[in-house]
């Protein structure tokens, strides 16, 4: 992986959020369209692949298959994630808004991260929990909570 500066590497994480609700708003219209959010759910993570797969080709070294299959199990849920985010996007976006759901999925990652910190979990150090963190999380939760509320009473 090529050397990214900090600055480089948070506009890119920025222009990845970015495109969430376009993702959200996307796969939604076409689960609409085809009849069911599996479905578009689906199709969207098998673009991902292609898309991968083509980067992947172009860009990066050849894998080294025999560290992957000897890496623990819990390295596998990262597709599994993808495909319940994927799939959560794709059939409540429509219903509850891009600001909602987005807010709702920020606020679910940052209390994993709080708690994966906390508990140093997946090769992450200890950070532990503390007051200002567990305030932080409850402001975005309310957050996520106020925007629904704002966007069923006008």
């Amino acid at each position: 992986m090529p050397q990214f500066s900090t600055h480089l590497a948070l506009a890119f994480a920025i222009v990845a959020g970015m495109v969430i609700p376009v993702q959200a708003g996307a796969n939604g219209r076409l689960g609409r369209l085809a009849g069911h959010p599996l479905f578009a759910a689906l199709t969207s993570l098998g673009v991902s692949l292609v898309v991968l797969a083509v980067l992947a080709s172009a860009f990066a070294p050849r894998p080294d298959l025999t560290a992957a299959r000897s890496a623990p199990p819990w390295v596998w849920l990262g597709g599994f994630a993808g495909a319940i985010y994927v799939f959560t996007a794709t059939a409540f976006a429509p219903r509850l808004g891009a600001a909602t759901v987005t807010a709702a999925v920020v606020a679910g990652q940052l209390m994993a991260a709080a708690l994966i910190d906390h508990a140093g979990l997946f090769g992450f150090a200890v950070r532990p929990m503390s007051l200002s963190r567990v305030l932080g999380l409850a402001l975005v939760a309310g957050g996520a909570l106020i925007l629904q509320q704002s966007a069923t009473t006008g």
